[in-house]
């Protein structure tokens, strides 16, 4: 009875301290990852406004070129504000 009193008592440290095989590995911490964001420009906003469309009050010829030259200065008008737009733009980087 004492041998298994004496075995008890030097098997319970054994038992208490654990198994060095049994080791969990430890969680890995994220990482820190920086990601580049898109930052929009604020616009004019007469940029954004629509581009009239002329249309003829008859069917004489005199109004069609009236019609005609007034698309052409609205056009050039629309082509200006998409030039505004595109210079307030930042420079895109150059990607390898």
């Amino acid at each position: 009875m004492r041998i298994r009193h004496g075995l008890l008592i030097l098997a319970v440290p054994f038992v208490l301290t654990g198994c060095p095989g049994d080791v969990r590995p430890q969680p890995q911490l994220p990482k820190t990852v920086y990601v580049e964001v898109d930052k929009f420009v604020p616009l004019d906003p007469t940029l954004l406004d629509d581009c009239p469309i002329a249309e003829p009050a008859n069917r004489s010829v005199y109004e069609a070129v009236a019609v005609a030259n007034a698309r052409k200065l609205a056009l050039q008008k629309c082509n200006a504000d998409k030039a505004a737009i595109r210079a307030a733009q930042p420079a895109e980087p150059a990607h390898p």
